[in-house]
């Protein structure tokens, strides 16, 4: 469904049961994949690549560059830059250029995401949160700037990380709500850990 409103140009691909809600814009030569949501006045740039099931709630703004793949959820009024520092007379040359939200990534209403920050698997960013660097598979970060203040199970739930084992090079946790494993990197890990540590 693409609301009479919207403003979606020809060239633009859309999957089945993507839904494109009142007085939103796609621009040329964007995909956006099936059982998606674009909320209202939401603006997505010329050549952005969405995945599937992908759910962008209202008042998003999606600058060139990014990427999402598939199972992702952006809260209200996110928005996604591309160009740190910004002049009215240039235009950023992001040809080749790119960076990515990893499938099943959460981010939380109200945040901003800087230009050139992937944001991994799983992972959870609180709301109203800056984003200026990378955030790791299954990492939960929040603030301004945001911080690593914990990892996250494929459900969203907080994972204890005083019983996490090694295991393979990484750290085994496991999610007390629905029982799964998770495994993070170990760098990752560590650095939180010891900020656990002093905080404890």
């Amino acid at each position: 469904m693409i609301h009479e409103t919207a403003i979606v140009h020809p060239s633009v691909k859309i999957g089945e049961e993507t839904n494109v809600w009142a007085f939103s814009q796609i621009r040329e030569g964007a995909v956006v994949g099936k059982g998606c949501t674009v909320g209202v006045y939401s603006y997505i740039e010329r050549n952005i690549r969405i995945g599937n099931n992908v759910k962008l709630m209202g008042h998003i703004n999606v600058g060139r560059g990014v990427v999402f793949e598939d199972d992702i959820f952006v809260g209200p009024m996110v928005v996604f830059a591309n160009d740190r520092n910004p002049r009215h007379d240039k235009i950023r040359d992001l040809a080749g250029i790119e960076w990515t939200i990893k499938r099943g990534a959460s981010i939380g209403t109200g945040s901003i995401v800087m230009p050139d920050v992937n944001i991994g698997r799983y992972a959870l960013v609180g709301a109203g949160s800056l984003v200026a660097k990378d955030v790791p598979d299954h990492g939960l970060v929040y603030g301004s700037p945001a911080k690593l203040k914990g990892f996250v199970c494929f459900c969203g739930e907080k994972l204890p990380i005083e019983k996490a084992q090694e295991a393979d090079g990484k750290m085994k946790l496991v999610c007390l709500a629905c029982k799964k494993e998770v495994f993070v990197d170990k760098n990752d890990f560590q650095k939180l850990w010891k900020t656990y540590q002093k905080i404890k």
